[in-house]
């Protein structure tokens, strides 16, 4: 849940790509939005809407704080996004001519994913996590899911 070292792993990531970066102020978006409106995200994420904290908090975790729920974006384009469903967001992202980080003949590019679900973000997570550590081999740290 934490933006800025969210942000730091997803810059490593573009690095590994061998993108260039620019001066630009950078955010981190979140697809599945951090506050998620029910009639947008329920079907796919009904945990996230349970009436138990735990559940709850759980699903958030492995779900919304996921790094494959997260993109890299300049942050005047990402502030425009909102709280957005998915269909909506990705038509958005669409006209404001956004890149998702992973490229774009990635299956898992948001422009390429018909419907986002829980499958989608952990496949994400781990395309990510694959270039960071071939990238970064020789540091010790560990990526894990949420």
């Amino acid at each position: 849940s934490d933006n800025k070292f969210c942000g730091l792993i997803l810059l490593m990531y573009t690095d590994g790509l061998g993108n260039p970066l620019t001066q630009q102020k950078y955010t981190v978006e979140h697809i599945l939005s951090q506050k998620p409106k029910e009639n947008d995200w329920k079907e796919d994420f009904p945990n996230l809407f349970s009436i138990e904290d735990d559940e709850r908090r759980v699903a958030f975790n492995e779900s919304v704080f996921c790094i494959g729920n997260m993109m890299l974006l300049e942050d005047r384009a990402n502030k425009s996004l909102g709280n957005l469903g998915f269909e909506k967001k990705k038509n958005k992202m669409k006209d404001l001519s956004l890149l998702d980080i992973l490229p774009a003949d990635n299956g898992y590019n948001i422009f390429k994913v018909s419907h986002f679900t829980q499958d989608t973000i952990n496949s994400r997570f781990e395309e990510i996590k694959k270039v960071i550590t071939k990238k970064y081999s020789g540091f010790k740290f560990n990526i894990t899911n949420g």
